[in-house]
């Protein structure tokens, strides 16, 4: 039987799903949430999602997870850094790619073609 995580909440209201050993964990939504609001999705204590961002700064922008290491391939893993409007990262497995060595790495690998990366931008 798997472990399901248990829900804690704090003296400000703040959220944590947290398994057995005390790592953050959930598998339907967010394993922590803040008043502010800020949500971030966790898997075995690893920052992780598939369908979205598993860090949402409710002013201060987006951040594409998968297994602890900052990762997007249709676009920015960082989005709006410190709530600027267009103030963006690209990242593949952890590593950081300045946009148009991000784009030239997709478009070879045929993830998305230049257009849909030009696109990206407007």
């Amino acid at each position: 039987m798997k472990e399901k995580p248990t829900l804690y909440i704090d003296g400000f209201g703040h959220e944590t799903w947290r398994l057995f050993n005390g790592k953050l964990h959930r598998e339907d939504g967010p394993a922590m949430e803040t008043q502010h609001p800020h949500k971030h999705w966790y898997r075995n204590g690893k920052l992780h999602r598939t369908d979205g961002p598993a860090r949402e700064y409710h002013t201060c922008g987006k951040e594409w997870w998968v297994y602890n290491r900052l990762h997007r391939l249709d676009g920015p893993a960082r989005e709006n850094i410190g709530g600027v409007e267009g103030n963006n990262e690209w990242w593949i497995r952890g590593k950081q790619y300045t946009y148009e060595d991000w784009v030239r790495k997709i478009c070879k690998k045929g993830l998305i073609t230049e257009e849909e990366a030009f696109l990206e931008l407007v």
